[in-house]
């Protein structure tokens, strides 16, 4: 599960890097081919039932969309595979606000599974965040699809999102800690 997962993680995380190394001298379709891969090993070995991982599933909604683009413009699918992930994850996280327990609940879980009301509400705000930077995020991506040149596309989509991703993470984790450290001392 672990290999699996990060085999997908590289592929995902370096696959904006490969599209623009790879793709004029093979081709799109064998990035696009090793992507897929990648998603289908990591969902095959996930949980089955009603416990599969609703971001698995996110990645191969976003795989399965760059495929389908893929049989009209190889190319086109190559460069939309940020905005489709971004569109799937901004799906996943918001549908979790009206399917409760949101994604952020369900992560907090796995380590503190009695999760006062306020932290609940806590990592429903923090779902809301995420939210709001997968719908900005996407929209950048997609821009970068039609109106930036191809380094341009790969150094936001492979790196400068990455980033900004990272930077809320670890904003939340300081905010987070000092609300505890705050609470602590009351």
């Amino acid at each position: 599960m672990r290999l699996s997962t990060g085999l997908v993680g590289l592929v995902s995380i370096s696959f904006p890097l490969l599209v623009l190394l790879v793709s004029d001298w093979l081709g799109t379709w064998p990035v696009i081919a090793l992507l897929a891969v990648a998603v289908a090993l990591r969902f095959s070995l996930a949980r089955t039932g009603a416990g599969i991982d609703r971001m698995v599933a996110a990645q191969a909604g976003a795989v399965a969309v760059v495929v389908a683009i893929g049989w009209f413009d190889g190319g086109l699918s190559a460069r939309l595979y940020p905005v489709a992930v971004n569109a799937t994850l901004l799906i996943v996280f918001a549908a979790s606000l009206f399917e409760p327990p949101t994604v952020i609940e369900r992560l907090a879980r796995i380590t503190e599974p009695e999760l006062p009301e306020n932290a609940i509400r806590y990592c429903r705000n923090v779902t809301k965040v995420w939210c709001g930077f997968f719908l900005v995020n996407g929209l950048i991506a997609s821009w970068t699809v039609y109106h930036a040149d191809a380094v341009t596309w790969a150094v936001y989509n492979g790196m400068i999102a990455y980033i900004a991703a990272g930077l809320i993470f670890a904003v939340e984790v300081a905010f987070r800690r000092r609300m505890r450290r705050r609470a602590g001392e009351r």
